[in-house]
């Protein structure tokens, strides 16, 4: 599906692509979906505070990322540990 409006500017009339299609045509997360929104955007629209933006969201989808690598780590010793009390 082209979108072929915009609701409130014109600053991604020159892509192909916008970016909500991206994000929804590649299952990109809100947080992933708003990382391209604001690359595409900001030498055209907040400059500064778009970039701003990006490291903002970057940071927070580090950070959930840190949280998730954490998790697993944790849950892999769980089942480890489990194996190896199974074992015994």
């Amino acid at each position: 599906m082209r979108i072929g409006k915009q609701i409130g500017g014109n600053h991604y009339e020159q892509f192909s692509i916008q970016p909500v299609e991206f994000a929804h045509t590649n299952c990109l997360s809100f947080i992933a979906g708003n990382i391209v929104k604001y690359i595409c955007r900001w030498e055209v629209k907040n400059q500064i505070q778009d970039l701003d933006k990006i490291i903002h969201y970057t940071k927070i989808l580090k950070d959930f990322a840190i949280k998730e690598q954490i998790e697993l780590k944790e849950q892999t010793e769980l089942w480890s540990k489990d194996l190896k009390d199974e074992e015994h």
